[in-house]
């Protein structure tokens, strides 16, 4: 009977290990089905992670050409409007019609035109109505016109603010009549 024993333990041991393998079976099939899905979604998380990437990369890249745009614009606009500031400003606070050009009435005519173009909607009322003095009394002082200008430039530039008063505008303006005798001394 002894002999009886022994064989049923080594079928208790096999029955065992027959169970083990049969667990190890099932468990490398659970992971063979489950690679596919595990590798399904680790492409869809890596094709999500570069679709985020690469919509945000587009729209930095959109907002900086927007940006660049609007700098671009705001450069030109007061460019245009400083040197329509400078040609109306010559034409002023001279005494004879001798004393203005062909080229500076071009200059005027050049810097209400481009007033028309780049300018806000206030200083087109403005020019309009320096251009109206002029075609009805071949006149017109376009000092608030200037204030205008000077105002929305100073702005722009983040200069302080000056006062609105026309009076505040100056006009310097050096006149070829000297004495005789200060013009060799200048000499």
């Amino acid at each position: 009977m002894v002999g009886h024993a022994f064989p049923s333990l080594t079928n208790v041991k096999l029955k065992s290990k027959l169970s083990n393998m049969n667990q190890v079976i099932e468990n490398s099939q659970k992971q063979k089905s489950e690679l596919p899905r595990r590798w399904w979604e680790l492409l869809l998380t890596l094709l999500v992670t570069v679709f985020l990437a690469l919509v945000g990369w587009w729209y930095t890249g959109y907002l900086s050409s927007e940006r660049d745009r609007i700098n671009k614009q705001r450069e030109v606009t007061t460019q245009y409007l400083i040197e329509a500031y400078r040609q109306i400003e010559i034409v002023c606070a001279r005494d004879k019609k001798e004393d203005i050009s062909i080229a500076m009435i071009q200059g005027l005519e050049s810097a209400i035109a481009d007033i028309q173009l780049f300018g806000s909607v206030k200083q087109i009322e403005l020019a309009r109505r320096v251009v109206k003095e002029i075609e009805n009394a071949s006149y017109s002082d376009p000092r608030y016109l200037l204030i205008e200008l000077r105002t929305s430039l100073r702005s722009e530039l983040d200069l302080e603010a000056l006062s609105t008063d026309s009076s505040d505008i100056m006009h310097f303006r050096i006149w070829e009549t000297f004495p005789d005798s200060e013009k060799n001394d200048s000499l």
